[in-house]
């Protein structure tokens, strides 16, 4: 059903991507860091991107667009995103057009942790003087007040809930949006620019964590 045989989907996988410690510490600031997280031997990393495209909605689902770090954690990123029309998504000189087409119909993101984030409690925890568990009951603790810049007082709520979920047993952390029908790109853009505070609202945003 594809015009002229056009391809409906795609995957790369990539395993094994080595980040030499080398080359790290050639960054002296970053090679610290990583240093004190306790990252001597360098870095590895795996890659999976996945998706498909459905010509009669001119729609893309990226099914899968996964980064696995080694000892830190996997960042996965999935959606389905509308107003994307084959051919300007395959001109490259039309690209800049299809933010003015472009919807949000959902996303998901996700972070599972496998180390870092106790790595980063424990080295600011050893900067306070305590263990970086008590380090994160204590940032815990402060989220209801430091996420008041936020203005939105019931997504606050959802933010300070999983997060303060996560900090305390850092396992996974989930953001959806998931709103009742596709939202444009540039009226989020614009949202953010003069109300940024109903992004929340506009996309249903959703946070959960350890699920």
């Amino acid at each position: 059903n594809n015009p002229d045989g056009a391809l409906s989907g795609g995957s790369l996988r990539v395993t094994g991507i080595a980040v030499p410690q080398e080359l790290i510490a050639s960054d002296e600031n970053a090679g610290q860091q990583l240093q004190q997280l306790g990252y001597t031997s360098g870095l590895n990393f795996n890659l999976v991107i996945e998706g498909t495209y459905d010509d009669a909605s001119q729609a893309l689902t990226l099914t899968a667009f996964d980064i696995d770090g080694k000892d830190m954690g996997k960042f996965s990123l999935t959606g389905t995103f509308g107003g994307l029309p084959r051919e300007t998504l395959q001109d490259p000189d039309k690209t800049d057009e299809l933010a003015a087409t472009a919807t949000i119909h959902t996303l998901t993101m996700r972070f599972d942790n496998t180390g870092i984030v106790e790595r980063v409690l424990d080295m600011q925890g050893k900067a306070m003087g305590v263990t970086g568990a008590q380090f994160g009951e204590q940032i815990a603790a402060g989220l209801p007040l430091m996420l008041n810049f936020l203005g939105n007082p019931a997504f606050q709520e959802k933010v300070a809930s999983a997060a303060g979920t996560f900090l305390k047993e850092p396992k996974s952390i989930t953001v959806t949006a998931t709103p009742a029908a596709p939202v444009p790109v540039m009226q989020v853009v614009g949202a953010a620019q003069t109300a940024p505070q109903t992004i929340p609202d506009i996309l249903s945003v959703g946070i959960t964590a350890n699920d």
